[in-house]
C-alpha cells in the first residue's frame, strides 16, 4: 500500500513541477 501513496507523491511533484521547475528539480533529487 505504500507504494501507492509514493505514486501520487511523484504525481503531486510533476504537477508543481509545471509552476516551480526549480523546487520540484531539488525534491526530486532529494527523494532519489
Amino acid at each position: 500500500k505504500p507504494s501507492t501513496s509514493i505514486l501520487k507523491t511523484t504525481k503531486n511533484d510533476d504537477s508543481r513541477e509545471s509552476e516551480d521547475d526549480t523546487k520540484p528539480k531539488k525534491i526530486k533529487t532529494c527523494i532519489k
